[in-house]
């Protein structure tokens, strides 16, 4: 079980369309409680959402290109649980 009461903000972005805007509003909760199969298959989502949005902004030749940045990349999301994953079972010694 996951719990995250940030997640809407991890996959806020700057500038972001109103198609992305409105994503993000329908899709991610303000407080994501689910399991973590769920959260892999909203990552991945938003992920294509997030690509999509800078791919349809019109940029300067100096600005960065309309990639998605590995901080927006499904794994470096998703690493954040991962961490927290490892620690819980230190913790509980599995």
């Amino acid at each position: 079980m996951v719990v995250d009461a940030s997640l809407r903000e991890l996959l806020a972005v700057a500038p972001a369309t109103p198609s992305y805007a409105a994503s993000l509003a329908t899709h991610v909760p303000e407080l994501f409680v689910g399991s973590r199969d769920r959260l892999t298959e909203l990552i991945s989502a938003m992920a294509t959402a997030i690509s999509a949005n800078f791919s349809t902004q019109v940029r300067s030749l100096y600005k960065l290109s309309a990639a998605i940045r590995y901080h927006r990349a499904p794994p470096a999301n998703s690493n954040a649980w991962c961490v927290a994953q490892a620690i819980a079972h230190w913790r509980l010694g599995e």
